[in-house]
């Protein structure tokens, strides 16, 4: 969601939304949706996995899913726009992305905290 090609896309949607939807655009719309619900289904297989062998809480997989793509949102909207974003590196941020996902589901709390 945070590469340069994906916030093009977007740009381009945005662009376009106005004028008459092309038949090209259409269709890589819904390549896009195909791609995003596969990845949404495989992320909740992850965390469906991790609560049956107890190293996640038991929560909602899809429910889940849910909050993480609007963690993800969030981050992404600033970049989109053009506008301030986190003085952080890719590197740091997906390090606190990941700790922050992590212990909200993690069965063994405070396992990570000592990395955020």
């Amino acid at each position: 969601m945070m590469d340069e090609s994906h916030l093009k896309i977007l740009r381009l949607v945005h662009q376009a939304k106005h004028k008459a939807g092309s038949a090209n655009l259409r269709k890589g719309l819904n390549i896009l949706r195909r791609k995003d619900l596969d990845i949404m289904g495989l992320i909740a297989r992850i965390i469906a996995d991790g609560v049956a062998a107890g190293e996640f809480r038991p929560v909602d997989p899809m429910e889940t899913v849910s909050f993480i793509y609007a963690l993800f949102d969030g981050l992404v909207r600033p970049r989109f726009w053009q506008r301030g974003t986190l003085e952080l590196s890719d590197e740091e941020l997906s390090e606190k992305v990941f700790a922050f996902i992590y212990e909200s589901i993690s069965g063994r709390r405070g396992r990570t905290a000592e990395r955020a």
